[in-house]
Formats: C-alpha cells, sequence, structure tokens
C-alpha cells in the first residue's frame, strides 16, 4: 500500500522577528533541525510546498542553505518529516464519540475528522502525492508506520463491524487500505478541480456501502 500522508503541518507557528533584525542562528544540532522544522512549516503554510525552496527555508531559519543540507538532504525530506511528526500527533489526539456507534458511523466519523485535519494544508496535497511516488525504501517503511498509527480507529471500527455481523465478512486488513487509497483518490480528484478536503467523503461512502452486509 502506498502510504501518502496529505496533512504536513497542523499548528502553523506565526513567529515575527524583528524588522530588519537577522534571524537568530540556533546553536546545537537539536535546536537546529526544530527551527528549520518550523520555518518550512510557516512557509509551506502560506507559500506552498512548490514554491517554497532551501533557500527560502535557509533565511527563514538564519542558516546557510549548506547548514540546511547538512541535516535535510531536501526539501521532500523536511516535507516527510513534518508529515510524519503531524501523523503521529494526530493519531495520538483521536478521540471518538461516547455514544454508542455502529460500525458505519464509527467509519464515516473517521474520515470526516481525517478531512477537518487536512484541509489546513490542502494546499500542498499535489505536491505530496508528486514526491512521495519517489520515496526510498526507507522512507517507506517509516511512512507505512505512520499510516498504520494513523489508520488504528478505522482498522477497530472494521473489526468490530465485521465481528458483530454488520460488516461483511471481509479481510479487515484488505478494507481497511482500500478505503483509505480510496480517500486518497478522493482526495486527488478534489484537488485537480479546486475542491476541497471533504469532497473526498462520498467516495469513501460509496466505498464502505460495499461492505455493509
Amino acid at each position: 500500500m502506498r502510504s501518502l500522508p496529505v496533512n504536513i503541518a497542523t499548528h502553523p507557528l506565526s513567529r515575527v522577528a524583528p524588522l530588519m533584525a537577522p534571524p537568530r542562528r540556533p546553536r546545537n544540532r537539536e535546536a537546529t533541525i526544530r527551527s528549520v522544522l518550523e520555518s518550512a512549516q510557516r512557509l509551506f503554510t502560506t507559500k506552498g510546498f512548490d514554491h517554497t525552496s532551501l533557500v527560502d527555508i535557509a533565511a527563514e531559519t538564519g542558516l546557510s542553505p549548506r547548514g540546511v543540507i547538512l541535516h535535510f538532504s531536501s526539501k521532500a525530506d523536511i516535507a516527510a518529516e513534518l508529515m510524519f511528526r503531524d501523523m503521529n500527533l494526530r493519531a495520538q489526539t483521536y478521540r471518538e464519540d461516547s455514544a454508542p456507534m455502529d460500525a458505519v458511523t464509527r467509519i464515516n466519523a473517521f474520515f470526516t475528522w481525517l478531512a477537518e485535519g487536512d484541509r489546513r494544508m490542502f494546499i500542498n496535497f499535489p505536491a505530496l502525492w508528486a514526491f512521495a511516488a519517489r520515496w526510498s525504501e526507507k522512507l517507506e517503511a517509516t511512512a507505512e508506520l505512520a499510516t498504520t498509527q494513523l489508520l488504528l480507529p478505522l482498522r477497530l471500527a472494521l473489526d468490530a463491524g465485521i465481528a458483530a455481523g454488520e460488516l461483511r465478512r471481509v479481510d479487515a486488513q484488505v478494507a481497511c487500505e482500500m478505503l483509505w487509497v480510496t480517500y486518497l483518490s478522493g482526495l486527488r480528484r478534489a484537488a485537480i478541480h479546486g475542491g476541497k478536503p471533504i469532497d473526498a467523503l462520498p467516495q469513501v461512502d460509496r466505498a464502505v456501502s460495499l461492505l455493509r452486509t
């Protein structure tokens, strides 16, 4: 399964340097990485991935482009790191409604939550789709783990629905992957036609209907 994260920054910061004052250079490796990620996060949010360069990120951070390259080999690596951190954060913060729900309602609620989070960085989706296709094997493994954690509520809803007879007796992992790919396909279509992440939900709903008993 191609694990394509679609949201690379959920909490853009708005630090503004004093007029004419040069950016402060971070003092150690950890601070440098954090500074580069924060700067890239702001620039990707405001300018978009395609219109942000390593030179832009370096200038925002107070480093030379070479200083950025020492920690991240490319702009895509920076974007990937932001995406994986964001996916892990989202996986930790998802909470289901405490009211009893059937499997289909749980699945739809999850994708609605997912679409709302993806709305914040949807400007970058076409670029992320393109560079994700060129991920290295190492990066693919990291993406797979992050995606598995993010989709855990979906997998649990499928398992419960199958066990309760609300959904067809299919392989839950295959169904999970099918719904994820359907959602991503819907996002891609929405991006092409100038839509929003929520426009992917009807396509997901049609796929879910195939799982109903």
